[in-house]
C-alpha cells in the first residue's frame, strides 16, 4: 500500500507531481516529453512528474466529448 503517496500541482510550470514513496530518487527515466518516473535503488518508482497537464487533460476530455456527440447524433 502506498502510505506516503501524495501529489502536487505547480499552476506556473503546468506540471503534476505524484510521490509514491519516500527515500532517494537514484535513476529516472522520460518516457514522452511530458512524463518522468523516478526509481530507487531497489527499481521502485518515487515518484512520477507530468509537464503539460492542463493541455493534456484538455486535449483528452474533448476527446470524449466529442465521441460522446457522435454517438447521441447516431442514435438519432
Amino acid at each position: 500500500m502506498l502510505k506516503h503517496a501524495k501529489f502536487s500541482y505547480d499552476k506556473e510550470t503546468d506540471k503534476v507531481y505524484f510521490s509514491l514513496r519516500e527515500g532517494p530518487t537514484v535513476d529516472s527515466i522520460q518516457v514522452n516529453e511530458n512524463i518522468r518516473v523516478e526509481f530507487d535503488e531497489e527499481g521502485n518508482i518515487i515518484s512520477i512528474e507530468i509537464s503539460n497537464i492542463l493541455n493534456m487533460l484538455t486535449e483528452c476530455l474533448s476527446k470524449i466529448v466529442e465521441d460522446a456527440i457522435r454517438e447521441a447524433i447516431k442514435r438519432k
